[in-house]
């Protein structure tokens, strides 16, 4: 199971190709396999954990410049490649789907995973649908899609030095050594973060990340216990 972030600039037409920026994204260095563009004004990169993904499309979603779609799932990687684009399988094509539904939201973010609970009404003779909701069951992918939209609507208000003050906290400074490297006082960092949500949001962002983490698990184990015998359809995330 793998996390793949498929991204698409925003007004191309308009702007300087910046998908040579990619590379030095916050957490872009995380990825199992790193950007690579899959078409002119879109790339994709692989990531194994949910927490690197999530950080990682947040931060790209918030520059304003990219539609970023995040699908979970399984997926072919063959060994010893490492360009993102000869990966195939659901992950791909459930990155497509969220990143074609991120330009439709104003935060420019969208999440697709598998499903998420087992059907409590038992076992099914017909084939299910592997990316549709069971009946009567959460839907965790929508809920950490919601989570991730939060964050983002509310980030995306910040005025900029409340936003200087959260990108350092994000970064692991402590106040102190956050109010030395803007010139400013502890306490006005503090405050400056209390401004900015800061400890509410990271919460909602732990949570958004534990839901995706889960949600990777329990489809591992579904995987594990079905039926092999189409686990190795390929199929291509990249625009055709």
């Amino acid at each position: 199971m793998v996390f793949v972030l498929t991204v698409d600039q925003i007004d191309s037409r308009h702007h300087p190709d910046r998908i040579p920026e990619l590379d030095g994204a916050p957490w872009a260095d995380r990825a199992r396999l790193p950007f690579a563009r899959t078409a002119g004004d879109e790339a994709q990169a692989v990531f194994d954990e949910a927490r690197d993904a999530l950080r990682c499309a947040v931060e790209l979603a918030l520059t304003g410049r990219w539609h970023c779609g995040i699908g979970q799932g399984p997926a072919r990687l063959p060994a010893g490649q490492l360009d993102s684009r000869a990966g195939r399988g659901p992950a791909f094509l459930r990155a497509r789907t969220a990143v074609e539904q991120a330009k439709a939201d104003p935060s420019h973010l969208g999440f697709q995973g598998g499903p998420a609970d087992a059907d409590p009404a038992g076992p099914s003779s017909a084939e299910p649908d592997p990316d549709a909701p069971r009946p009567g069951a959460p839907d965790l992918a929508a809920a950490v899609q919601a989570q991730l939209r939060l964050i983002l609507r509310v980030r995306a208000r910040q005025r900029e030095t409340t936003r200087q003050a959260y990108d350092l906290a994000l970064t692991g400074l402590t106040q102190a050594e956050a109010a030395a490297r803007l010139g400013i006082t502890q306490q006005a960092v503090s405050e400056r973060l209390d401004t900015a949500l800061y400890r509410p949001l990271e919460e909602v962002m732990g949570h958004a990340v534990a839901l995706a983490a889960a949600l990777e698990a329990r489809e591992g184990s579904e995987a594990r216990a079905s039926n092999p015998r189409t686990s190795g359809t390929p199929t291509d995330g990249s625009r055709p």
